[in-house]
């Protein structure tokens, strides 16, 4: 079971990062009382008229943010009030005042920060302009602080870039996921990726492959599994987890059924397919074929696994569980058998195809033996 959760964990994952960690894999901590809300946004659970919000994307530091694009900035339900300069840390930025709704203070502050530009908003009891300036100071030190951000790898052209710049573009193609990681565990493991990558690749070639992959198909998951299949993204994938298994045993921690998509199901199933074919050999292999459509089969079983285990089930599996998913498995078995039949024949070749599930079943529980 715990080869059947790294399967499908692998092809699910290139970059995660949990509730508290933003886009470019900064860890972010937030003023006491704060809960998360929403994509990168917080609320104070003791005044709801007190929110923070971060947004990323590309920026030209070259061009300063104006008054003009403060004003600009008016909505229907936001009004212009000031454009002011702050100081954090001795250096200067420029916040945008609005007036929210009921005359809630709303403070918007943009800073660039490793070729990417950062919003951060923040709003306040009616004019409070005081309180969501703090808020907003509160937010910016955390990334002018971090030390991951300083973090960076050299490709074998020499191109040096940092860790958390690849981060952003990777997500800027496959998504972000939801896995909750410890922010020790997610920079070894971005650190191991990249570098690995970058020691196989040039930047160029890496950067053509994200274009591939964006342009391959609008579905995060193709793309995702676009970009596994290269071969020295596949080998640095791997590498990496064999490196941190830390990070297998914190996803393995979650207690609630986690839903697959279409497409990662199909996936997964293609890949335990081919490591089936490896392990068992091209002859034993084509005859377990003969006798099971095991496309339809890896997909069913894995799809009933993900209905009915947590991660932190599969990757312990209790003997009550056990005799459940031997169940699963024998249910998708009958469903995909390619003989028509009950007679003795069928009898005859149902032994010969429970003999080599069986040894499928042992590679997926146990790939070494």
């Amino acid at each position: 079971m715990r080869r059947i959760l790294l399967l499908l964990f692998i092809v699910s994952f290139f970059t995660s990062s949990g509730q508290e960690h933003i886009s470019d894999g900064t860890k972010i901590k937030t003023p006491k009382g704060f809960v998360k809300y929403g994509s990168n946004s917080w609320k104070n659970s003791y005044n709801d008229k007190e929110s923070i919000s971060i947004r990323m994307g590309k920026g030209d530091k070259t061009k300063k943010m104006k008054k003009s694009s403060c004003e600009e900035l008016e909505l229907s339900e936001s009004q212009f009030v000031d454009y002011k300069s702050i100081k954090i840390n001795g250096e200067s930025y420029d916040v945008c005042l609005l007036k929210r709704g009921n005359r809630m203070a709303m403070s918007l502050l943009t800073f660039y920060i490793n070729g990417g530009a950062v919003m951060v908003g923040a709003t306040a009891n009616p004019n409070d302009y005081e309180r969501s300036i703090e808020l907003i100071t509160f937010m910016v030190k955390q990334f002018k602080t971090t030390p991951s951000n300083q973090n960076k790898v050299i490709f074998n052209d020499g191109k040096s870039v940092n860790v958390s710049v690849l981060n952003r573009q990777l997500i800027n193609v496959v998504g972000e996921s939801n896995f909750l990681f410890s922010k020790s565990t997610t920079e070894r493991f971005l650190i191991c990726f990249f570098g690995k990558i970058a020691s196989s690749s040039s930047y160029k070639t890496y950067q053509e492959d994200l274009i591939k992959a964006k342009n391959f198909s609008k579905n995060i998951d193709e793309r995702t599994y676009f970009l596994y299949k290269i071969t020295y993204i596949n080998s640095a994938l791997w590498t990496c987890m064999d490196e941190n298994p830390e990070l297998l045993k914190e996803y393995s921690k979650g207690d609630k059924i986690i839903p697959q998509s279409d497409e990662k199901i199909g996936m997964f199933g293609l890949e335990i397919l081919a490591d089936l074919k490896k392990e068992m050999g091209v002859a034993k292999y084509t005859e377990l074929e003969s006798k099971v459509n095991l496309e339809s089969y890896s997909e069913c079983f894995a799809r009933k696994l993900w209905d009915t285990f947590t991660p932190k089930e599969m990757f312990n599996m209790s003997p009550k569980n056990e005799k459940r998913r031997e169940k699963l498995e024998d249910i998708c078995l009958e469903e995909n058998l390619n003989i028509p039949t009950l007679d003795k024949k069928y009898d005859s070749d149902y032994i010969a195809d429970s003999s080599l599930l069986a040894e499928y079943i042992s590679f997926i529980n146990d790939p070494k033996s």
